[in-house]
């Protein structure tokens, strides 16, 4: 797999084993490459992470939060977690609407990611100036 093929596994599957993880060859990932690769897969789908999307009568609640692009050019970030007792019942559900990706990637990080991805940490430097 390429670089770019690795990362994008990472991030949508919150994961990579041993071989990917020396096939990536970095001790950490950047900005960059999280913001390239879910811009990537936003041109492609709807929804990150790609096959979850806001919870519907009937389905699971997918806990924490959903990049959503919207048909006008603008970017939803919703939050949403399910009853502790009943996986199926929506608990909460929060969004916000943004005109441009980089504050609900800001968001996504400061909730999702703040201290890395499958014990991969994100560059410290670049992601704590980012997020004030």
């Amino acid at each position: 797999m390429t670089r770019q093929e690795l990362i994008t596994k990472l991030l949508v599957t919150r994961h990579l084993n041993g071989v990917e993880r020396d096939e990536l060859g970095v001790k950490e990932i950047t900005l960059a490459d999280i913001s390239n690769a879910i811009r990537q897969i936003l041109s492609e789908s709807k929804y990150f992470p790609p096959g979850e999307s806001p919870w519907k009568q009937g389905e699971s609640v997918y806990e924490g939060f959903i990049i959503e692009k919207l048909a006008n050019g603008k970017f939803r970030l919703h939050r949403q977690r399910a009853h502790p007792l009943a996986p199926g019942q929506l608990a909460e559900s929060r969004f916000s609407d943004h005109r441009n990706l980089d504050p609900i990637l800001k968001e996504f990080l400061r909730w999702e990611w703040r201290r890395g991805i499958d014990g991969i940490p994100i560059k410290k430097r670049t992601l704590w100036n980012w997020l004030r």
